[in-house]
């Protein structure tokens, strides 16, 4: 192996110096912290995770938890038994990457897809939370009418918040009850404003990258 000339090895290490005073200076597991962080950031810009999918999925954790202690614990059982068992921690596991249970067929049904029209692992879980590929009936539901939905639920949104707006403003109504009834509707105005704008402009966004024009619909881009 030849020897580094060590005019060139100052001269890199200069280069080097000069590239991270102008992106930021390596600074141990602080700075590795925060590329994740700001990674992960960027990322949920790109494709949402909204809190109803996460708290889906921590919901199926902690049932795959359960079923994999039971199905350690099965042995003197029968062979139907032990199948069974299997087959739900298997759709258990299948849920907490996607959110949504499927049994063998519909597994193996839409892994084919995502991998057919090479959808990334960050985009995937939420088109299918969102039944954009939807496993019960094994179809890709996309085009139009998702934003147009989307806009039709936003005026029930915005209903929510005209009623806590008005109950904020009735004069007959003691600060108390005002104040209850007001965070009332906010809050579900807000819940329901995450959860339609997931489902329906949020969709629509992402799927755009995967999918084209045919009409009102769309169908899978071949990519």
């Amino acid at each position: 192996m030849p020897e580094l000339d060590p005019k060139n090895e100052e001269h890199f290490f200069k280069r080097f110096n000069k590239s991270a005073k102008a992106n930021g200076k390596y600074t141990g597991p602080d700075s590795i912290a925060n590329f994740r962080s700001n990674l992960r950031a960027s990322m949920m810009r790109w494709v949402p995770s909204p809190w109803f999918m996460c708290l889906t999925i921590s919901v199926f954790q902690a049932r795959l938890r359960t079923h994999e202690r039971r199905l350690t614990t099965m042995e003197d059982c029968s062979p139907a038994a032990l199948s069974a068992q299997i087959e739900r921690v298997d759709s258990l596991r299948f849920a907490v990457h996607y959110g949504r249970r499927a049994n063998a067929q519909q597994r193996a049904w839409c892994l084919q897809q995502i991998d057919r029209y090479r959808i990334p692992p960050l985009a995937a879980p939420f088109l299918v939370w969102a039944r954009a590929i939807n496993i019960s009936s094994q179809t890709i539901n996309f085009g139009h009418l998702d934003w147009i939905l989307g806009i039709f639920m936003m005026t029930q949104v915005l209903m929510l918040f005209l009623y806590a707006l008005c109950i904020a403003l009735c004069p007959n109504a003691s600060p108390a009850v005002k104040a209850v009834f007001t965070t009332f509707y906010l809050a579900m105005g807000c819940g329901a404003y995450t959860f339609y704008k997931a489902i329906t402009f949020d969709v629509f966004r992402v799927g755009l990258r995967y999918f084209r024009p045919n009409g009102w619909r769309y169908t899978p881009l071949q990519r």
